[in-house]
């Protein structure tokens, strides 16, 4: 199945729903709460913030395992 190239207005979307839901997932929110016709811009307004919620818990999981493994290096070091 051929994929469809997005919309101007779903591609203005998603890169606001992104920055809005980085910089203040409050008003990401309210915007998208406030939006209540279906479209192409809402569509990727939500799947911007979805990206980057994606993206700052995958920082998050990278940032746990590099302190559990300085955390493990640490344990070996006072073994010795």
């Amino acid at each position: 199945m051929d994929e469809q190239e997005p919309s101007d207005d779903y591609l203005k979307g998603f890169n606001q729903g992104y920055y809005l839901h980085r910089h203040n997932p409050k008003l990401a929110s309210s915007v998208a709460n406030g939006i209540n016709t279906p479209s192409d811009y809402l569509d990727g307004f939500n799947d911007g913030g979805k990206e980057y919620e994606m993206e700052r818990i995958q920082r998050e999981f990278e940032e746990v395992e590099k302190t559990r493994s300085q955390d493990r290096n640490n344990d070996l070091d006072i073994e010795r």
